[in-house]
């Protein structure tokens, strides 16, 4: 996770684990402040931090258009069926969940997305917690 995706963990209130000093023979104990701090949680802290409303965590391929209008990031093959053009090498995680308010019938599912499969998570999170409800 990048740096900037701490921070807007941090701004959204996460919740912190409390560091405890490690002193490693021949390395001194490192002091840092809490305050300037950013903690980068695990996949595992995320999803329990999500509870059970998460939904799904899915993978998949970057689709690179050839022009402005939606249709040419496809290609139609000689059978007659649409393919995506897709970028090389490039994927997408899609971390999805439940709203809390399950009241709310115009929102089913509530979704993030990252590169990276952590942030994905750690934005769906955020998304969850915010409470301008951005």
């Amino acid at each position: 996770m990048n740096i900037e995706i701490l921070k807007e963990l941090k701004e959204a209130k996460y919740p912190l684990k409390k560091f405890e000093p490690i002193n490693i023979e021949p390395y001194p104990i490192v002091r840092f402040d809490l305050e300037t701090a950013y903690y980068q949680p695990s996949l595992s802290e995320l999803l329990d931090a999500i509870g059970s409303r998460f939904t799904k965590l899915t993978l998949y391929p970057s689709i690179e258009p050839r022009g402005d209008e939606p249709e040419s990031a496809f290609f139609v093959r000689e059978d007659g069926t649409k393919s995506p053009y897709l970028k090389e090498n490039r994927w997408w995680w899609k971390a999805v969940c439940e709203p809390f308010d399950s009241h709310i019938e115009k929102i089913k599912y509530i979704e993030a997305e990252s590169e990276d499969r952590d942030e994905a998570v750690a934005r769906l999170w955020i998304k969850l917690n915010n409470k301008n409800g951005n």
